[in-house]
């Protein structure tokens, strides 16, 4: 009996360290969790905190570029702007907005001591012609002018003028379209080439009629029963 009962005894120690044992690795494995997941929240956080970071970054140098930019025109009640980029390959010297079509002697809005180079940015503020108006956009270089015609600007924000073969254009978006103005333009160009080749003919021939005299005879000698002419 005693034998039975030290066997007994031994039996329930050994069970109580298998408590005590299995009562351990649970908790190691509480601790290695709360852990773990303590160290996926301070990245989290710090990816976070990198994100916010980084945005403001980019907001504090989007400011600055705006700040530094070419501001051209007037800021006054109820202008319009946008952000044009030169892409002529040379300094525009002016620009000015009137309502597509219009006959009255265009606007121009830069001054003497602003100089708008080839690849810059410039921020325009130029008068709304009204809703739904269209536009013509004049544009000086030091040896040339262009017109941009018939522009639909209206919630455009940035725009670029080009050229391509000798004929400026634009390229905007509107309503999420990417738009380009060159086939228009070029097509206005011919136009009018043709009509200026047509109007030159036509000046010529005027003259032609209007001016020309047969030439005048001159005596070349005497002969027999008169005079003989050329």
């Amino acid at each position: 009996m005693r034998n039975i009962s030290g066997a007994k005894r031994n039996v329930f120690a050994a069970c109580i360290a298998a408590s005590l044992l299995v009562i351990g690795v649970l908790v190691g494995c509480s601790g290695s969790s709360s852990q773990a997941s303590s160290s996926q929240e301070s990245a989290a956080s710090s990816e976070s905190s990198d994100v916010f970071e980084v945005s403001d970054v980019e907001a504090d140098a989007s400011e600055v570029a705006e700040a530094q930019m070419l501001k051209i025109g007037e800021d006054a009640d109820g202008a319009l702007s946008m952000v044009i980029t030169n892409e002529l390959g040379k300094k525009i010297t002016d620009i000015a907005f009137a309502s597509a079509g219009s006959e009255d002697e265009p606007a121009y809005l830069m001054t003497s001591d602003q100089v708008w180079k080839s690849g810059e940015q410039a921020k325009v503020f130029f008068e709304d012609a009204g809703d739904d108006a269209n536009y013509d956009v004049y544009v000086k270089v030091k040896d040339a002018e262009y017109t941009l015609h018939n522009m639909k600007l209206d919630g455009v924000e940035e725009l670029s003028i080009c050229i391509e073969d000798g004929v400026a254009y634009a390229t905007f978006e509107r309503d999420g379209d990417a738009i380009s103005t060159l086939r228009d333009e070029a097509d206005l160009a011919e136009q009018a080439a043709a009509e200026e080749a047509e109007q030159a003919a036509a000046e010529e021939e005027y003259y032609e009629e209007e001016y020309y005299e047969e030439p005048a005879q001159e005596e070349d000698g005497c002969v027999e029963g008169g005079v003989q002419l050329r």
